[in-house]
């Protein structure tokens, strides 16, 4: 859901539907919540908000590199 409203141009509409996943998810569904910095960190890079954007891909990044998940690492080269 999160992907489609960024894909319409909506980030703020994206960032809505992921922050309770991102909370709810931190630390326990790993792919996942890698996954979700991923098109967090986009959505927030489209509001200008560049610190933020630069926290869930640095998290995205660790998760990746830290659990094996080649998709994330391409993803953010």
């Amino acid at each position: 859901v999160a992907r489609a409203w960024l894909a319409r141009g909506e980030p703020a509409r994206a960032r809505a539907v992921l922050r309770p996943l991102l909370t709810a998810s931190r630390g326990r569904w790993l792919p996942m919540e890698a996954q979700a910095c991923l098109v967090d960190g986009r959505a927030a890079a489209a509001l200008n908000e560049r610190e933020t954007a630069t926290e869930r891909f640095t998290r995205a990044a660790e998760l990746g590199a830290r659990h094996g998940m080649p998709g994330i690492e391409r993803a953010l080269a």
